[in-house]
């Protein structure tokens, strides 16, 4: 009998996910990296909203998406990839 954190941490060869992972990523990937390199900036949009510490979540929030997108497109650790993607 397994547990729920067996079942949960159970992977199995799926194909198809593949394009559910191409379609998450690709657009996290792009849309942070325009945030970084400064095409789409997010200070402005942080302020609009008034998100707490704009100052850090400029700088943040681009680096952690450019990395749930790496990880999400690579296959490796997708699962965690997808959770931070979903902050």
């Amino acid at each position: 009998m397994s547990t729920a954190l067996q079942s949960v941490r159970r992977t199995r060869p799926l194909k198809h996910v593949l394009i559910a992972r191409l379609i998450a990523g690709f657009p996290l990937l792009g849309l942070n990296i325009m945030h970084l390199i400064g095409a789409a900036p997010l200070r402005p949009i942080l302020d609009a909203a008034n998100i707490p510490m704009p100052g850090i979540n400029t700088i943040l929030a681009p680096v952690l998406g450019v990395l749930a997108g790496l990880l999400l497109l690579s296959g490796a650790f997708a699962r965690i990839g997808a959770a931070i993607g979903a902050r």
